[in-house]
């Protein structure tokens, strides 16, 4: 009989199992790697600037860079990376590992990386730890497809528009609500992976998510145990995206839902661990599910976070198989615990593929919340959910209340029984609830559901007279009615009366007088739009409109010229033909000459200007400021 050597996966991470004579297998730590040899190699973790792999002892022989011998690998054992946060949590660990089958194998960034069996790694959660389970595999840098963010160019009528809905989702959160939710969850007594309590709590999400209308709800099953394998849902709710363009594009609100204490079938309260992110993500799907956007957003309350990230790991990995193009990814663990003499921050980690990410956060804080926020980058920040995303390529980062876990900002009632809803600051963690949640309303981009008219949006829109303009607007599929008028409230003439759905109305701009117009939408049932700006209508010849003409120095500030060539060379003239003012312009159709700005005021009268374009052909007319 011929002997073989194989991996199996069981639970997203990998014990190894060989036949007698195989060849033997080692685990090694290593900082760059021939790309020729990574078919043979499985990789379990990337670092910020190392890899641990797994390989067999042939293609050992064949590295060529200097590596770290790790272990020999040897049949069912796993692997963990376990968070030491103080000194003496190394020398807790010590303690452990003389009493257990338990070995440590290296040390680096606050992180041993430990062997043994899977009853006794698990064991470590119950003593306060926080472990990651080495993934059976994980692809490659150069395995892994990334999908770009799916963030539009938005006119001013659009970016308004989005800004309201938003604001709107936000202003309807209260610490009320969102103490209710946790309250909720601490009142089960525990959330314990293996207490019957999880399956409650599984049911009380679904259930939840169920109430809220828009929403699809379905479970992610998955099985771990310590004696025999054990079901385990992840919760998962689904806002689909409206348009189909981009709704294939997902965005992920994440939050595990387990807790654990140091006694965990009995009194696992988790407040801040992490009913607090759960919370947040009901808050998020009951407010935004009223709501559509363009993009796909998932809701997702994570399982077996507690036993090494099981939950997450076993989510992405899937993800992965099926090419879904997730896009980004906000976790939220631990965002409630603050009190008087620690830093007041929210800790935003991202990876370097995640750095956008991190960046957008910012931007949508100054925007929304203002929320005093401590970003950091940091490639082997593996503890939490969002380090399963980062394994299979996908941008993610970990909203938490204090990165430094060895730090005095640091929840002091981690992991006990005494992290209970009275020891929490619900305004932060409204103002951390607020700003996760913009972010991913931000990035799914809003779906306005009123009449909205996105171009033109006065960003230089112009057109020469006789050809075609395209008018786009969102929001309706009822009869639209489109018509142009001098000023916003004028007298309107109308273009054309459309079907809505189409979103866009080629305008053929024959017959229309040289000058500055406001496009006007309205449907049959009055709900109705102006354009943010204005559309100039270009002359075919080199005709320039002034306006206002006369300048009334009382009401008027400034005096724009409409109509300039690409390149246009302006002089204004008193009428005795002295030299007031000259400009030379590129690329503005319009220009305003600022006349109250202007150091040497010109006194009242009526003076001359005089245009000429780059072939010499010159356009004059007579302006008058009357003070």
């Amino acid at each position: 009989m011929k002997h073989c050597t194989y991996l199996i996966v069981f639970c997203s991470f990998f014990i190894f199992l060989k036949g007698s004579g195989a060849e033997e297998h080692y685990l090694i730590r290593i900082e760059q790697l021939d790309e020729s040899l990574q078919k043979r190699i499985d990789l379990h973790f990337r670092g910020k600037d190392f890899f641990l792999v797994s390989l067999s002892s042939g293609t050992l022989s064949k590295i060529e860079v200097k590596y770290e011998l790790l272990d020999k690998i040897t049949v069912g054992d796993i692997y963990a990376l376990v968070l030491v946060r103080k000194p003496e949590d190394l020398e807790k660990l010590k303690e452990e590992v003389t009493t257990s089958r338990i070995s440590i194998l290296d040390f680096f960034d606050h992180t041993a990386l430990v062997k043994g069996k899977f009853e006794e790694i698990i064991k470590l959660t119950e003593k306060g730890f926080k472990i990651k389970l080495l993934p059976e595999k994980i692809p490659w840098p150069e395995q892994v497809k990334y999908f770009a963010p799916s963030i539009p160019f938005k006119s001013l009528a659009e970016e308004t528009a989005d800004t309201q809905i938003i604001n709107e989702i936000l202003q309807n959160f209260t610490t009320t609500q969102y103490a209710g939710y946790i309250q909720y969850l601490q009142d089960l007594g525990t959330r314990y992976s293996y207490s019957p309590k999880s399956i409650e709590t599984k049911d009380y999400l679904v259930n939840k998510f169920q109430e809220f209308a828009g929403l699809t709800v379905s479970t992610h099953s998955f099985f771990y145990g310590v004696t025999g394998n054990t079901t385990h849902y992840n919760v998962i709710a689904t806002l689909p995206g409206k348009n189909t363009e981009v709704d294939k594009k997902v965005y992920i609100l994440c939050a595990h839902y387990d807790s654990i204490s140091n006694d965990p079938y009995n009194n696992a309260p988790g407040a801040d661990d992490n009913a607090s992110g759960v919370a947040a993500l009901l808050l998020a799907a009951e407010h935004m599910s009223s709501e559509e956007f363009n993009a796909t957003i998932r809701f997702i309350a994570f399982a077996a976070e507690e036993q090494g990230l099981i939950g997450s790991q076993r989510y992405a990995q899937e993800m992965f198989g099926k090419n879904e193009q997730i896009l980004a990814v906000i976790n939220l663990d631990m965002i409630a615990w603050w009190e008087q003499g620690v830093k007041y921050d929210l800790n935003i980690t991202a990876n370097a593929n995640s750095q956008w990410l991190s960046d957008y956060l910012y931007w949508v804080n100054t925007k929304y919340v203002n929320m005093p926020l401590d970003r950091r980058t940091n490639d082997s920040a593996w503890w939490g959910d969002h380090s399963s995303f980062w394994d299979y390529g996908y941008p993610a980062v970990d909203a938490f209340e204090a990165y430094n876990w060895y730090s005095e900002d640091f929840n002091p009632d981690y992991h006990t029984t005494k992290d209970t809803l009275d020891k929490l600051n619900l305004d932060f963690a409204l103002k951390n609830t607020k700003l996760c949640i913009a972010t991913i309303c931000e990035l799914a981009d809003p779906y306005p559901t009123k009449l909205t008219l996105l171009e033109p949006d006065g960003r230089n829109d112009t057109v020469s007279a006789g050809r075609e303009y395209k008018i786009l607007w969102t929001g309706t599929t009822n009869q639209v009615l489109l018509y142009y008028a001098k000023e916003i409230g004028g007298e309107k003439k109308l273009i054309a009366t459309i079907d809505g759905s189409a979103r866009e109305y080629s305008w053929d701009t024959t017959g229309i007088w040289q000058g500055q117009y406001y496009i006007y939408a309205e449907t049959q049932n009055s709900d109705s739009d102006w354009s943010s700006g204005p559309l100039t209508v270009l002359s075919t010849e080199l005709k320039v409109y002034v306006h206002p003409n006369p300048f009334y120095w009382a009401k008027d500030y400034q005096i724009t010229f409409v109509g300039l060539p690409e390149y246009a060379e302006l002089k204004i003239y008193t009428l005795s033909g002295e030299l007031v003012f000259e400009q030379e312009t590129r690329n503005q159709r319009c220009w305003p000459w600022r006349v109250k700005d202007i150091a040497e005021k010109p006194a009242s009268g009526i003076y001359l200007f005089v245009i000429k374009d780059a072939t010499g052909k010159k356009s004059q007319g007579k302006i008058a400021i009357i003070k």
